[in-house]
């Protein structure tokens, strides 16, 4: 039901679309790794069978398979890189109706049957980027060739939200490149470039995609936190440490003092802002403990911090 709840407002879920000359592949995975199911995994794997064949159009321009769940990887070798939040490996776990990765044998007919160049996986919510190779039995020689033909990158999306654990939400930026000719051909004659996968940046002859990391998502939160907390202490000790705050003001009166008897006379200040500076530095202290002093203030600055904040998460 919700598979097809799914196809009604989004469409079949094994097709391709061609975006910049690219053929952007997506396949249903995760029928396709219903074993106890044959019968929901004829349509994802009749797709594989149709797509594998070289006259299929979607072979006509260089693939990119969009696929939920991450494809098999050898966790001891295929590490994610130092882009990953985790410091651990790559989780390799399924349980009742889920898994984190696509089992072996169908991730290798996934890559030998489309042949893309780039896969773009998401569910871990972390990134994580590997490269598979098509032949395994040349795997353990290193992995060469070009993408598309010998291998094909893969890059498990960061989540753009505090999801999972993430403390660092991002998106995943990609460029395509695969220009034509006057006669309507694909002219993919650029010299090959490759650079590390484990970088910030994958480049390859067509396209070029990297982590865009977005602001942080708790500093506006921290920084009021700790302006509030300034404001409560400040409070506390002119109500309930009155003695302290005393000294603290005497302080602040000495450096001001200093600061305008110095002789400079660029550093005077104009009689107004005298007259405000004064205001602010002559405050008087109670010589009394003020529990009721600490709580009303207290209870007035609150109120007004929470009905700033709401006003500004509201107006985003």
């Amino acid at each position: 039901m919700s598979l097809m709840r799914f196809k009604t407002f989004f469409g079949d879920v094994n097709d391709y679309v061609v975006l910049g000359n690219h053929s952007v592949v997506f396949i249903d995975t995760i029928t396709l790794s219903a074993n106890e199911r044959p019968e929901l995994q004829k349509e994802p794997t009749d797709f594989l069978h149709e797509i594998q064949k070289p006259s299929h159009p979607a072979k006509e321009f260089p693939r990119i398979l969009l696929s939920h769940v991450p494809l098999y990887r050898f966790t001891d070798t295929q590490e994610c890189g130092p882009l990953r939040e985790s410091h651990k490996k790559f989780p390799m776990m399924k349980g009742n109706q889920y898994q984190t990765a696509i089992e072996f044998d169908i991730s290798q007919s996934i890559l030998n049957s489309i042949n893309p160049k780039l896969i773009l996986s998401g569910d871990d919510h972390d990134i994580c980027a590997v490269r598979h190779p098509f032949n395994m039995a040349t795997a353990g020689l290193g992995i060469s060739g070009k993408p598309g033909t010998n291998y094909a990158d893969e890059v498990t999306i960061k989540s753009s939200a505090m999801t999972g654990g993430i403390q660092k939400p991002a998106v995943q930026l990609i460029t395509m490149w695969n220009p034509q000719n006057e006669d309507g051909l694909v002219n993919n004659q650029k010299p090959f470039e490759i650079k590390d996968n484990h970088g910030l940046v994958i480049e390859q002859d067509t396209l070029k995609t990297r982590l865009c990391l977005l602001p942080e998502p708790y500093y506006t939160l921290k920084a009021y936190g700790v302006i509030y907390g300034l404001c409560v202490f400040t409070i506390v000790i002119c109500t309930l440490i009155p003695a302290l705050g005393r000294k603290i003001n005497n302080v602040f009166r000495k450096l001001v003092k200093i600061r305008r008897n110095d002789g400079d006379p660029f550093l005077q200040p104009k009689q107004n802002q005298s007259k405000f500076r004064d205001r602010v530095l002559n405050w008087e202290i109670g010589d009394h403990f003020s529990i009721v002093g600490f709580t009303l203030n207290l209870l007035v600055f609150t109120v007004v911090c929470f009905f700033t904040l709401r006003w500004y998460f509201s107006s985003i």
